[in-house]
């Protein structure tokens, strides 16, 4: 998954579509964190809540008007899963 990811952000970057500092480790969380949306304990919110959440995520990957990132992404090796045997 982190490879895809790696590329999946490489390619958006080459056309300009998302921000230089963003990581394919960045992407592996921000999907974690889009796919807890739907868990929120608070049984009376809309269920396509989910959607507003999903458009500050994507708004925060485009390069124009982003400022630095802090701290950085976290290391690759970090969240690598051992290859399955």
């Amino acid at each position: 998954m982190l490879d895809l990811c790696g590329e999946l952000v490489r390619r958006a970057q080459r056309a300009g579509a998302v921000r230089s500092d963003v990581t394919g480790q960045d992407l592996v969380f921000l999907i974690a964190v889009a796919g807890s949306l739907g868990e929120l304990p608070y049984p009376d919110l809309r269920e396509d809540l989910w959607k507003r959440y999903l458009g500050l995520l994507l708004d925060g990957l485009r390069p124009q008007g982003a400022t630095k990132l802090r701290p950085g992404a976290p290391a690759r090796r970090l969240i690598e899963l051992p290859e399955p045997e």
